[in-house]
């Protein structure tokens, strides 16, 4: 199933041997893998693979955007320290006691949340209120710790990317 991507970049390597060129994979390992595999036998320059997240990144800094990413035991001991802070004042999650498996679940559903580009929770798309109210809150002291901290979780990185794209700040 590689192997038309790899044609497919083994022609363009081929067409464009001088000009910079990014390949976006899903990881270093396989976009490396994959350059290798379409430069066999031919020369090429200014071939850079990146990921998603190292594209954003790379944009935020070239264009001067002060952005202190996150790490993942980052953001999990700020999600730990959200459900330690908060839950004894949830009405649906005061049920559970604080755990870094609690810890890492929210932390997963607030970057899904937050790259969805979702603004504000919507409550009422929750079958139970509570437990939408609850999650808002949640949500809004985990985004108050980044401001707080000034720190930026991936979904803000990839968000401050696209706005630096779209506006024409990234060189």
């Amino acid at each position: 199933p590689m192997q038309p991507t790899i044609d497919g970049l083994k022609t363009f390597i081929s067409t464009h041997t001088l000009e910079t060129k990014v390949l976006i994979a899903p990881s270093f390992t396989q976009g490396h893998s994959i350059a290798e595999a379409a430069a066999e036998g031919q020369p090429w320059f200014n071939l850079h693979v990146h990921t998603v997240s190292s594209l954003a990144k790379e944009i935020l800094e070239t264009s001067l955007e002060e952005c202190v990413p996150t790490t993942p035991d980052i953001a999990l001991f700020m999600a730990d320290q959200v459900l330690h802070e908060q839950l004894a004042d949830c009405r649906y999650f005061n049920r559970i006691l604080p755990s870094l498996g609690y810890s890492r679940t929210f932390v997963r559903a607030f970057e899904e949340f937050r790259s969805a580009g979702a603004g504000a929770v919507n409550e009422a798309a929750f079958i139970n209120q509570d437990k939408g109210a609850d999650f808002a809150r949640l949500l809004d002291a985990y985004r108050s710790q980044l401001k707080r901290e000034s720190l930026a979780d991936r979904a803000d990185i990839l968000r401050r990317a696209t706005e630096c794209l779209k506006s024409g700040q990234a060189r």
